[in-house]
């Protein structure tokens, strides 16, 4: 059974809320790593200015944990690229949704109309029933209720 608009809606909050978190707690991951980055290049500039070597273990330190946080935001950057790919996803999918009714319902009342026209007053009721079958799909676009599917 396919999703209604209101469920895919409501998939499309969720993620964006998701996307959100992801990209708050990217930018979190980024801004500690320019602090690591900013304390590497004053251990540099002290070692020009005053000959001084900082300490072996915290220099290794230091470079390891700007590593882990430049793998953590590749990491967290992939995630936000695959939310932000279902995002689109079912945006497509809620405007496709939008459009399938309105052209299936004209296609349908032009053939009633060509029926009615020859004189296929049988066949016109046919189309008539089609369009009471493609109402409740109306009635959910137009109000976002319904449980009908296509």
């Amino acid at each position: 059974m396919r999703e209604t608009r209101n469920e895919i809606t409501s998939r499309i909050q969720a993620l964006e809320l998701q996307y959100r978190s992801l990209l708050q707690e990217k930018n979190t991951v980024d801004e500690e790593a320019r602090s690591i980055r900013a304390q590497i290049d004053n251990a540099k500039l002290r070692r020009v200015e005053t000959g001084e070597y900082s300490d072996i273990g915290w220099w290794r330190r230091a470079n390891d944990a700007l590593k882990h946080k430049g793998r953590e935001s590749q990491r967290l950057q992939t995630k936000i690229a695959e939310i932000k790919q279902q995002i689109r996803a079912a945006n497509r999918e809620l405007n496709d949704m939008t459009r399938e009714y309105p052209q299936g319902s004209r296609l349908v009342l032009l053939q009633m109309a060509s029926a009615l026209e020859a004189g296929r007053v049988i066949e016109a009721k046919a189309y008539l029933t089609a369009l009471d079958a493609l109402w409740p799909a109306w009635r959910e676009l137009a109000d976002g209720t319904g449980t009908s599917s296509k």
